[in-house]
């Protein structure tokens, strides 16, 4: 066992190779990902309550609701923002994996009588439904994805809007890469935590993969076996966003360094973009 352990540790994955598990489908991990989207003091799950109050506001500026009424959440977890966006009056579809966070959206908009519709699947291969006026990724989940998958999405895409439909949608930057290293770190934990409701152990590796993709993967070893999880982040300068989203039929009408409109700038670690869709491509 410690022989496959090791071998398995000082293996470098293929680039975008995918795990069999799935964490975020996981009934434990599920659970855990929605008390971190929902603790405003964690950074890593979800933005600030001020943040996405901004983002909301940015996106109505660039796809006012009486001319984008129907929107798409792409990755909507507990619905931060699909919550907010029916508040201002759009009519929003969310689509996520995790059935805890999904289960908390559907609760929290059934009480507020909030006009959102939520799915539970993956965006990569479930009907989206549509012709929507906007689609939202938010929390640079664009980057997740492996070239082939980013360059079906965009398809899939293409064909959920309306002609001349938007897709906003952030990433990390080129600076978030340089400012990245490889690295190894662990964790354990006797009564449970995060990966596990029972004692286990969780060794991180980040891995760079030059010139601009980085891996984070964990193993996660208990008494019930090891589980290992890749995460992979795909960086992007607005030149090579562009160039993807072009390729797939978009217009790129503008860049921000983030999802709340500023200014684009070469230290941000990351770059939201507006693309909107060509009638013909």
């Amino acid at each position: 066992m410690f022989d496959r352990l090791l071998e398995e540790a000082l293996r470098k994955p293929a680039p975008y190779e995918r795990t069999d598990d799935l964490f975020w489908s996981d009934p434990h991990i599920s659970t855990q990902l929605l008390k971190a989207h929902l603790d405003e003091r964690n950074p890593l799950a979800s933005r600030s309550p001020e943040f996405i109050e901004q983002s909301v506001a940015w996106i109505e500026s660039c796809a006012p609701q009486v001319t984008h009424p129907r929107i798409l959440d792409l990755g909507c977890g507990p619905g931060l923002y699909a919550a907010r966006l029916a508040r201002r009056g759009y009519s929003v579809t969310g689509i996520d994996v995790s059935p805890a966070s999904l289960a908390y959206a559907k609760s929290c908009s059934e009480a507020e009588g909030l006009d959102v519709e939520y799915i539970e699947g993956d965006y990569l291969d479930a009907e989206l439904g549509g012709p929507y006026d906007v689609a939202l990724m938010a929390y640079c989940d664009y980057g997740a994805l492996s070239p082939d998958e980013r360059l079906g999405l965009l398809d899939t895409l293409h064909r959920a809007l309306r002609p001349e439909g938007v897709l906003i949608l952030d990433v990390f930057a080129d600076a978030h890469y340089e400012n990245a290293f490889n690295r190894s770190r662990w964790e354990a934990s006797s009564n449970g935590a995060f990966w596990r409701p029972d004692a286990y152990i969780c060794l991180e590796q980040q891995t760079l993969y030059p010139p601009n993709v980085i891996l984070d993967r964990y193993l996660v070893l208990s008494t019930a076996g090891t589980k290992s999880y890749n995460v992979w982040t795909t960086c992007f300068d607005t030149a090579s966003l562009q160039d993807e989203a072009v390729a797939a039929g978009f217009d790129a009408v503008s860049f921000a360094a983030d999802l709340t409109g500023a200014p684009p700038a070469e230290a941000s670690k990351t770059l939201a973009a507006v693309l909107r869709k060509q009638e013909t491509r």
